[in-house]
């Protein structure tokens, strides 16, 4: 196994955060299904999962 550039505990910590921002964005946008016919719900919330 190539040796990694960052801790293992750095590269757990990254991969957790990006899941857990994963998780949450799924969460945002299920909350809008109920409007999916909505053209301006759905550019809310579209937006709300632009990465920052």
């Amino acid at each position: 196994m190539p040796e990694l550039e960052i801790p293992k505990n750095k590269l757990i910590e990254k991969a957790l955060r990006l899941y857990l921002n994963h998780l949450k964005r799924a969460a945002y946008t299920k909350s809008y299904s109920h409007s999916e016919n909505d053209e301006d719900m759905i550019s809310i919330a579209e937006e709300g999962m632009v990465a920052t």
